[in-house]
């Protein structure tokens, strides 16, 4: 479970700059790591560096989906550029697909030399259409977004407020015995109220440039 700082890289260039992850480690904290997109002349590969951390299939294809859709998007012909994510992040493990916006904005920003707004972070997974999916650990990658001191946290639609659930027995007397039985309610949770960041929702990856794209 992903949210990354964009900052374009530069294609071509030997200079690659660097996105940064806030992530959600296995008990539940923030962790910092990052993320090189490197884009050159080649002949259509799409490869993932992680080194020694173990790389979930989900996390794989997620990255697969953002080339595809971001050469879609640019008009541009992937079977001539090679596409590299470097992946270097704390953790023995990467899984999940919710870093999948923010890589195809990264590889799109890359391809058309955009300059993002650095203010401005987001999660969700990407689709293969440019919608922009459902992502898990809303609360806690707004409260690392916070830290990061970033101003806007973009999410997938529908997700800027959570349902928290909670349980409570019900007890009743029937005759001379004691009945109880767990009684679920349910209540909306505003996000942005909750964690103290402004939060935007947003369907599609274009919805998302519109908040990221400082000049083309």
């Amino acid at each position: 479970m992903w949210v990354l700082e964009l900052i374009p890289p530069t294609v071509f260039s030997e200079n690659f700059p660097i996105i940064s992850i806030p992530a959600i480690s296995s008990d539940e904290t923030g962790i910092a790591g990052r993320v090189v997109v490197i884009i050159k002349k080649g002949t259509g590969l799409i490869l993932t560096d992680v080194g020694n951390i173990l790389l979930n299939e989900d996390t794989e294809y997620s990255a697969r989906t953002a080339a595809y859709y971001a050469f879609k998007y640019t008009k541009k012909d992937l079977n001539k550029y090679d596409v590299v994510y470097h992946i270097d992040i704390d953790a023995p493990a990467i899984e999940g697909a919710s870093a999948g916006a923010a890589l195809t904005i990264a590889t799109i920003s890359a391809l058309l030399n955009y300059t993002l707004n650095n203010d401005v972070i987001i999660t969700g997974t990407i689709n293969h259409d440019g919608t922009i999916g459902p992502a898990k650990g809303l609360t806690e990658k707004a409260e690392a977004a916070k830290s990061l001191g970033k101003s806007l946290f973009l999410v997938p639609y529908t997700q800027s407020e959570l349902i928290e659930t909670t349980t409570e027995d019900y007890c009743q007397i029937y005759g001379k015995a004691e009945f109880c039985a767990a009684e679920l309610t349910s209540k909306k949770i505003n996000l942005s109220e909750q964690t103290g960041i402004s939060i935007k929702e947003v369907k599609t990856i274009q919805d998302a440039l519109n908040y990221l794209v400082i000049s083309k």
